[in-house]
C-alpha cells in the first residue's frame, strides 16, 4: 500500500532554510517529498479514516491535500482503547527544526492557514511555531481500528476504497502556532472588514486598530497516511 508523508508548508520551508514565498513554496515541498495539509487543523488523530476533497482523482501524488472524515471518530478511533504513542526522538528532531519566529508573505498566509481574505488585507505577517510533537500508531493498531468498525462505517470505507479515495492516518505532527498580522491601511474598508470577520471565526481579536494576533494550540501541520485503496492495474 502506498504511504505518503504530508507536512505543512511552513515546516518544509524552514527545513529548506529560507522564508517561504508564493513562487518557491511548491519547489520546497516537492524537494522534500512533502504534501501540504490545507488547512492546519485540530480535527484528526492517528487512526482517523479520511478521504480527500476537491481533488483530481488522477493525481495520486498531490502537492497539497484537504481532508474529510469517512467515519465519525465516535464509531471508529474512539472505540480503540490504546492511545497513540508520542515519538520522543522525532518530536525532538522536528521541534528543533520548527521552533522559531519568521516572516511570511500574505500569499503564504492564505496558502498555509487557508485565510484568503486575511491574506488580501495583510501588509506583514509574523509567524511563531513551538512545541512540535509527533504522535503515531503502529500498523497493527490501524488494522485493529478497522476491524472494530461498525457496519455503516465499514460500508462507507469499502465504497471509498472502490473509488480509490480512502486513507487512514498513522502519524500526526502538531505544533503551537501564533501569527501577527498587520493590515494594509491603504485598502478599502470592505477588504479589511472581510479579513476581520474571517479572523473572528478562529477566535482572533484586534490588538490595535491595524494589527491582530492569533494563537492556535496543537494545530496539526502534517500527517503520515496509509493509502487503503489498492493500486489500479495498468
Amino acid at each position: 500500500m502506498l504511504k505518503k508523508a504530508i507536512f505543512a508548508t511552513t515546516s518544509a520551508a524552514l527545513l529548506a532554510g529560507c522564508q517561504p514565498d508564493a513562487e518557491g513554496i511548491e519547489d520546497v515541498i516537492n524537494g522534500y517529498n512533502f504534501i501540504r495539509l490545507n488547512p492546519p487543523t485540530t480535527l484528526y488523530q492517528p487512526g482517523s479514516l479520511v478521504h480527500r476533497v476537491n481533488y483530481d482523482p488522477r493525481d495520486r501524488a498531490p502537492d497539497d491535500a484537504s481532508l474529510g472524515f469517512l467515519c465519525n471518530p465516535k464509531y471508529s478511533t474512539d472505540l480503540y482503547e490504546d492511545a497513540p504513542l508520542r515519538s520522543e526522538t522525532e518530536s525532538k528532531q522536528v521541534s528543533r527544526r520548527l521552533s522559531g519566529s519568521f516572516s511570511v508573505s500574505p500569499v503564504t498566509l492564505g496558502q498555509v492557514f487557508n485565510l484568503g481574505a486575511t491574506a488580501a488585507a495583510a501588509k506583514t505577517v509574523q509567524v511563531s511555531l513551538e512545541d512540535a510533537t509527533v504522535s503515531t500508531y503502529a500498523l497493527d493498531d490501524l488494522a485493529r481500528i478497522r476491524a472494530g468498525l461498525g457496519p455503516h462505517c465499514q460500508a462507507t470505507l469499502q465504497k471509498n476504497i472502490r473509488k480509490q479515495n480512502a486513507y487512514q492516518i498513522q502519524k500526526i505532527l502538531t505544533a503551537n502556532v501564533s501569527f501577527k498580522v498587520t493590515f494594509d491601511t491603504s485598502l478599502s474598508a470592505e477588504v479589511r472588514a472581510a479579513a476581520i470577520a474571517e479572523l473572528g471565526e478562529i477566535g482572533a481579536t484586534l490588538e490595535k486598530s491595524d494589527e491582530v494576533e492569533v494563537t492556535g494550540d496543537a494545530l496539526i501541520y502534517g500527517i503520515h497516511w496509509e493509502d487503503l485503496a489498492p493500486p489500479v492495474e495498468g
